[in-house]
Parts: structure tokens; C-alpha cells; sequence
């Protein structure tokens, strides 16, 4: 089962600032609010689990695992979208550069011509 069906069937919330959110609500949050939730949840799950190398984990324990591992899951997530964003970003403005070079070059080959090559294509338009 994975980590968002547990999340559902456990009906997992999640305390914040801006009150008790459900598992798709993380998908609202910022990066920066993720990221507190996620040092938030850590910082638990290191205080619940002491030091103890003996003792196993309680139920309490693993639905503090859950919702760290699903914030983890949903921080990298929007890091891959943000970093998606960027390269189409990118691609988008490499291809305008290009249109831009060869609109340049079409019109500098256009120049290079002569009066009487540019009045004949005038007249076959």
C-alpha cells in the first residue's frame, strides 16, 4: 500500500498554523510551509524515538513516519515541477532567441539583394 492510501484510510491530518489540513491540502502549501512542517515532523520523530535501540516502533511513531515521509514526497515532488517550470522556461526563451536570429538573417539576406531581384519578387506577390 502506498504512503497516500495509508494517508486516506488512516484519515491522516496535519497540524499547521493554518489549522488541521488533510493530505491533498499539502499540495497548497508553499515550499517554505512544507519545509516547516517537515522540520516539524522530524523533530518528533527524533523526540519520540529517543535513543533506544531496543525498542520498536509504536503505532503513534509510524503515523509521524507517514506524514514525514508523504511531506518529503510532496516537497520533492513540487522541487521537480519547479525545476520542470524552469527548463521549459528556458526551452521557450532559447526557441524566441532563434526565431529572432533567423528573422534577422532572412531580412539580412533580403538587403543583400538587388533592386531589380527585389521588384521582380514585389511584382510576383
Amino acid at each position: 500500500m502506498n504512503i497516500f492510501e495509508q494517508a486516506i484510510r488512516e484519515k491522516v491530518r496535519f497540524s499547521t498554523s493554518q489549522g488541521s489540513l488533510t493530505t491533498e491540502d499539502l499540495f497548497d502549501l508553499t515550499l517554505p510551509k512544507l519545509d516547516i512542517l517537515a522540520q516539524a515532523l522530524n523533530k518528533n520523530l527524533k523526540d519520540e524515538n529517543g535513543v533506544s535501540f531496543i525498542s520498536t516502533q509504536t503505532k503513534a511513531n509510524k503515523q509521524v513516519q507517514l506524514k514525514f515521509d508523504i511531506v518529503l514526497h510532496i516537497i520533492k515532488t513540487k522541487l521537480e515541477e519547479q525545476d520542470a517550470r524552469k527548463t521549459e522556461a528556458a526551452r521557450v526563451a532559447r526557441r524566441e532567441q532563434l526565431k529572432e536570429l533567423i528573422n534577422q538573417k532572412e531580412t539580412a539576406a533580403l538587403g543583400d539583394k538587388s533592386v531589380d531581384e527585389l521588384r521582380a519578387e514585389l511584382a510576383s506577390l
